[in-house]
């Protein structure tokens, strides 16, 4: 429609930029550049410097998403000049908003957060509660990176509460502020908080008419590998693959590590593991579902040193996923008998229940004291360590995590007589396993089963504890 109404070059500055967000509605963003930058020019030119600024920072935001970071900073200094000769705080706010998302991802985190904040200060009571809304999810972004988790979380629900006050919430910036929700979720193994958050953003998406983007594909992909079925995750993340690659190409590593869980969970070890080497070969961190991988492959040291390479550095995801990662590196130096790093990354993940509150970090701890139990022969405290983990994953319906623990536990009950009991977590483990559509999951179920089916009491100290962790 608006292509055949534009052949004699008639459209309004106002049409073109209602043009521009159809296409990114519609998934194709890179046909929206051409179309605002001529919106800029019609609003230079008709002295509109607060609208030739407002296009000129959505065209900064689209390249940027497409990589094009040079050409995005150009675009966010004619911003600024044009909001330099203005009074007028959205805009500004605006500007502030997008000059913290370079910061973050040139490595920032502290100046990103100074710019959000500036941002909120900016906009904040001035009756433009989209870019409010959006300052404030922002800088509760970068609080969550920094460590700040109780700040961080009160101002991206406050965020949201602000959005959806508003009535004119358009597509484009309702995207950024859930996705933006999300990526937290995720990154901080928020799984209960994610899930919320991905059906809401569907949902928001289906009521404003957008195409799900490859973003959100991913989100919800990573969502189900953990709560859902593996093959609605597996099709998911291939969809986002196939997405991103023009929606947003500097997410293509994180899809990557993605794809590898998923193909873990399904047992497909060598695709997961390629699927992980292509995530670090685009600058993206793969951990902790690569060293988790080589732990059950018998590659305890490697999963080590993966892990504690992975804590270098100080890009958003590094900083954001922090807690997850060192609640993982705990877990594996109980595996490799490094009691000492395994009690101090406990201690310090336990003694900061505010900056780390989730029930995913509290379970891997639990987890971690299990396996420095049985390497002090203490099954009665290994026992309930990880009874409590299964249960604070079950409190998130961490459904891949929960199979894996009601298996250890039952070879542990196994190894000590108690058949009921083992019964009873392999039984549990089996109905979980066939509702996420593991292959590998349900073959391990079925072993242990076995195992159960021709145990004898004299048989006992035979069975083995080289289960115990996988």
């Amino acid at each position: 429609m608006f292509q055949s109404a534009d052949e004699d070059g008639a459209l309004s500055a106002d049409d073109l930029d209602d043009w521009a967000l159809a296409l990114q509605c519609l998934g194709r963003a890179a046909a929206a550049v051409p179309i605002l930058i001529r919106a800029v020019g019609a609003k230079s030119k008709a002295g509109d410097a607060a609208g030739a600024a407002v296009d000129a920072i959505a065209l900064s935001g689209l390249h940027f998403e497409s990589g094009q970071a040079a050409i995005g900073k150009g675009w966010l200094a004619r911003a600024e000049d044009w909001t330099a000769t203005l009074d007028d705080p959205p805009t500004t706010a605006l500007l502030l908003w997008m000059k913290s998302k370079l910061a973050a991802f040139d490595g920032e985190p502290e100046q990103a957060l100074a710019l959000a904040d500036a941002a909120y200060t900016a906009v904040r009571y001035k009756d433009a509660l989209n870019i409010e809304a959006l300052s404030l999810a922002y800088r509760g972004f970068y609080r969550l990176c920094l460590g700040d988790t109780h700040g961080g979380l009160a101002d991206q629900d406050h965020a949201a509460a602000v959005a959806l006050s508003s009535n004119n919430l358009d597509p484009i910036m309702g995207g950024n502020l859930y996705c933006n929700i999300l990526w937290a979720a995720r990154m901080f193994g928020d799984w209960a908080r994610a899930d919320q958050w991905t059906r809401s953003y569907q949902n928001f998406c289906s009521s404003s008419g957008m195409e799900l983007t490859g973003s959100c594909q991913l989100h919800r992909s990573e969502v189900l590998g953990v709560r859902g079925s593996l093959d609605e995750a597996l099709a998911r993340i291939q969809d986002a693959l196939a997405r991103l690659t023009s929606d947003a190409p500097w997410s293509m590593g994180d899809a990557n590590r993605v794809l590898g869980d998923i193909l873990s969970a399904i047992g497909n070890e060598d695709a997961a593991l390629e699927a992980y080497d292509r995530a670090y070969t685009l600058g993206w961190c793969p951990e902790p579902g690569r060293a988790m991988l080589l732990l059950a492959r018998g590659e305890a040291e490697a999963a080590h040193a993966s892990l504690e390479r992975s804590l270098i550095g100080k890009t958003w995801w590094t900083l954001q996923r922090r807690g997850m990662l060192l609640a993982h590196l705990a877990l594996v130096a109980a595996h490799t008998n490094r009691a000492g790093q395994a009690k101090a990354l406990i201690c310090e993940l336990s003694g900061h229940p505010d900056r780390w509150p989730m029930p995913s970090i509290r379970a891997l701890t639990n987890e971690a004291q299990a396996i420095l139990a049985l390497s002090r022969q203490d099954h009665e405290k290994a026992m309930r360590h990880l009874h409590l983990a299964r249960q604070l994953w079950s409190s998130i319906d961490g459904r891949i995590q929960i199979v894996r623990l009601r298996l250890q536990i039952c070879r542990l009950q196994l190894e000590h007589g108690d058949i009921r009991g083992a019964m009873a977590e392999v039984h549990a483990a089996q109905l979980v396993a066939r509702e996420l559509g593991s292959p590998k999951l349900s073959g391990d179920c079925i072993a242990l089963q076995r195992e159960i089916d021709g145990w004898q009491p004299a048989a006992a100290p035979a069975v083995r504890r080289q289960g115990i962790g996988r």
